[in-house]
């Protein structure tokens, strides 16, 4: 097992990567796989895709940046029935995408812009959503979108959401195995989070 910091100013440990299927109205797990030397972002993601499909199979899914992949928006536009919004990695073809387009302005000093994308080696095509935020100096930030909802709604109502699951990875915890129970503790869990109730019974989780 590598070893990896949980923060810059901590010494490295043995670290097991797991990958989280999270809904943003409650912020509880779905779902979620573990991480090898040998699965990288996209097959990981993939494979927690198949897990959340048993639920939702229609859902809209809010990613990180490390999901703007042309293999896994591949795969979620021809193979799963999810629509999508992943922020893009800021390259020289986005900047310049992004600085070429007419913006709608929304409210001072926020306006957006939306153009058909495709991977450099892709044959499918996606909505490129962007914001554009201030006024004298302008900061651009983009979005891969497969969705027919407005850009509008995905940018400033259904992507902020994302902000209501961030406390689930500042949790502290461990999983351990006794007999045939996996024991997951976690430590500064908010209280008025009530995850207690959802896991203790079922998987014998301790706060």
């Amino acid at each position: 097992m590598p070893e990896k910091k949980k923060q810059p100013n901590e010494p490295s440990g043995k670290l097991l990567q797991t990958f989280f299927g999270l809904g943003t109205g409650l912020g509880q797990p779905i779902g979620f796989g573990m991480g090898s030397p040998g699965v990288n972002t996209t097959k990981a993601t993939i494979r927690l895709l198949n897990i959340v499909a048993l639920i939702e199979k229609m859902g809209l899914i809010i990613a990180d940046k490390e999901h703007f992949t042309n293999e896994l928006a591949r795969y979620m536009k021809l193979e799963t029935q999810f629509g999508f919004v992943i922020p893009v990695i800021n390259s020289k073809r986005i900047q310049k995408i992004e600085r070429s387009l007419d913006f709608q302005p929304l409210w001072a000093g926020y306006a957006i812009a939306e153009t058909p994308f495709r991977f450099a080696r892709g044959k499918e095509e996606y909505r490129l959503l962007v914001q554009r935020e201030g006024e004298a100096k302008l900061q651009y930030r983009s979005f891969l979108a497969l969705s027919d909802l407005p850009a509008s709604k995905l940018l400033t109502e259904i992507f902020v959401k994302r902000r209501s699951i961030e406390g689930f990875f500042n949790f502290d915890g461990a999983i351990s195995v006794k007999d045939d129970t996996i024991l997951v503790t976690c430590y500064d869990v908010p209280k008025e989070l009530k995850l207690q109730q959802h896991y203790q019974k079922a998987f014998g989780v301790r706060d």
